[in-house]
């Protein structure tokens, strides 16, 4: 599938994000944001953790709480999202799900094929079920896998408002997912 099909199709940003009423209501603010090629990106910066996202953080933790498997690197933050911390430098949480796809063409990204991923390379988890972008983060390292046949890639990645986790690929909760992976490899 290209770039340009995932465009289309996206529709949910966050698998599984509902806006839940608070009270009282979060301070939101944004930030200028652009693509390199000039392209205004819509976001938010929350200020505050409501007790929904204390609960969400905490419920996640208690579920991927294998230390083989995950490393909480961070607290919860409101700041930012997973697509905050891999594009716009944990300065803001992205809103709309075709700007995603936007900074990766308009900042250079090309995909790679998955069974060649190297640390520094955006994985993009595509939901299995309805083709949707759930979320992004970082290859941080590759680790060889159990039988030490190939090497499986760790992820740097922020669960929602959350903690930033460093996790196997395939454990957190954004899953059942297809990876894919992209390079930074334009640099005009």
């Amino acid at each position: 599938m290209t770039l340009d099909a995932v465009t289309h199709r996206v529709a949910v940003f966050r698998k599984g994000h509902q806006h839940v009423p608070t009270s009282p209501p979060q301070t939101m603010g944004s930030i200028l944001l652009q693509t390199r090629e000039g392209t205004d990106i819509l976001n938010t910066q929350a200020s505050e953790l409501t007790n929904w996202d204390w609960h969400c953080a905490d419920k996640v933790k208690d579920s991927y709480g294998n230390p083989n498997m995950a490393r909480y690197l961070s607290g919860p933050c409101p700041l930012y999202d997973c697509n905050g911390l891999t594009l716009a430098s944990r300065r803001t949480s992205l809103d709309l799900e075709n700007d995603l796809c936007q900074i990766l063409k308009e900042d250079g990204y090309e995909e790679v094929v998955s069974d060649d991923p190297q640390p520094g390379d955006l994985v993009m988890y595509v939901d299995e079920q309805d083709g949707h972008i759930s979320h992004t983060g970082f290859v941080a390292k590759l680790e060889p896998d159990a039988t030490g046949s190939f090497e499986v890639p760790w992820v740097w990645s922020k669960w929602g408002k959350g903690h930033e986790v460093l996790h196997h690929v395939a454990y957190c909760p954004y899953m059942p997912a297809t990876y894919r992976y992209f390079r930074m490899t334009q640099w005009q």
